[in-house]
Parts: C-alpha cells; sequence; structure tokens
C-alpha cells in the first residue's frame, strides 16, 4: 500500500468560517492507518452519495446550546440538527438566513423523541447574505503520494467565507471517485491527510482514516 496520502488544499482569496488551530504537519506516526479501520467502506457511503445542501433557510429550534434545528428535507430527513463548536456559534448563527453544507450521520443522532426522519451534521453553516460570489471560485488541489506530486485538480465555490467541511468534503469526494481513497472494501493508501492553508490564517490538517473502532458520529 502507498503510505502517504497528502493533500493540499490553497484558498488565498477567501476565508474559512470557523475557528481553526494551526497544526504543524503530522508525523506519518499520528496518522490512523487504513489497515486497521474494520469497517472504512461506511466512510466510502458517506462520500459516495450527495452532501446535504440547503441554501437561505432559519433554524427553528435547539436542543441543546451549540446546536441549531431546522425544518429542511432530504431523501432520508425532514428535520436537521447541525452540532456547532459552542453556544457562541449557535447564538451566531440561530434565526439568520443561513447556507448549510455537510454530510449527514444518523448514528446517535437526537433531536426528540419524535423525530423519526431526522439528520445531523457537525458545523456546516454560513451566512447567507453577502456571501455569495458572482462567479465561482476555484481552488486548486495539490496531491502528492509518497512525497511525489502525482497531480493536481480544482474545486469550486460560491462563497465568499466557506467552511472547511464543504472545502474537505468536494476534495474527498474527487479522490473517492477517481483515485479510490475510499472503497466498498480496503483503501489502496495506508495513510493520508488533506491540509488546509486558508486567507490570513495557518494551516491545518485532517486526517484521511478515522480510529480503528470509529462511528460516523464520531468521524466527521
Amino acid at each position: 500500500k502507498k503510505m502517504v496520502f497528502f493533500v493540499l488544499v490553497t484558498f488565498l482569496g477567501l476565508t474559512i468560517s470557523q475557528e481553526v488551530f494551526a497544526q504543524q504537519d503530522p508525523d506519518p506516526s499520528q496518522l490512523h492507518r487504513s489497515s486497521l479501520v474494520k469497517n472504512l467502506q461506511n466512510i466510502y457511503f458517506l462520500y459516495e452519495g450527495d452532501p446535504v445542501t440547503h441554501e437561505n433557510v432559519k433554524s427553528v429550534d435547539q436542543l441543546l446550546s451549540h446546536d441549531l434545528i431546522y425544518n429542511v428535507s432530504g431523501p432520508n430527513y425532514d428535520k436537521l440538527k447541525t452540532e456547532l463548536k459552542n453556544q457562541e456559534m449557535a447564538t451566531l448563527f440561530k434565526d439568520k438566513n443561513v447556507d448549510i453544507y455537510g454530510v449527514e450521520y444518523y448514528h446517535l443522532c437526537y433531536l426528540c423523541e419524535n423525530a423519526e426522519r431526522s439528520a445531523c451534521i457537525y458545523g456546516g453553516v454560513t451566512n447567507h447574505e453577502g456571501n455569495h460570489l458572482e462567479i465561482p471560485k476555484k481552488i486548486v488541489v495539490k496531491v502528492s503520494i509518497d512525497g511525489i506530486q502525482s497531480l493536481s485538480f480544482d474545486i469550486e465555490t460560491n462563497k465568499k467565507m466557506v467552511t472547511a467541511q464543504e472545502l474537505d468534503y468536494k476534495v474527498r469526494k474527487y479522490l473517492t471517485d477517481n483515485k479510490q481513497l475510499y472503497t466498498n472494501g480496503p483503501s489502496k493508501y495506508e495513510t493520508g491527510y488533506i491540509k488546509f492553508i486558508p486567507k490570513n490564517k495557518e494551516s491545518f490538517w485532517f486526517d484521511f482514516f478515522p480510529e480503528p473502532e470509529f462511528t460516523q458520529s464520531k468521524y466527521l
């Protein structure tokens, strides 16, 4: 298997919407190994389908102080809860017209006793008003495998302030469709990570693979 699968996403003309903390590049020993994950195909199913996307919607309820609930529908849900970093961020978006972009999970997703068709996401919220670009912004993604740059491709966003969730999904979706990052079985990559370099902020990264005993709710 290829050992290190590294992806660099530089978006100098855009701003990341949530607070993130600068991170040094990981040592390979820090990264989770795909061969130790028993149910890796569950990640493949997350990126095989379409993301959760809703525009110009307002929250209707809260379960906890750091989440927001929306009356929006998708193929498998009629209510959507987003869990935000803290109460301050939830207050910022509460009762505001927002756009939502994320990957839903259902395991351990709890809204209320009567919410049978419900889904949850983490973050993924941006203000709707004044946050759209007339022409979508192209973001160059550079991919290195075992220290050798092997390809580059573009992703697009129509937002001035964009979430890491949106960019992360689009990169992983492309790599799953074109480079078999995730498959309905073992991955051909043993380790990997995605590094973001946002405008006016320090870089940060996400591991491509979860801990061995993962659930969707812990991973996303």
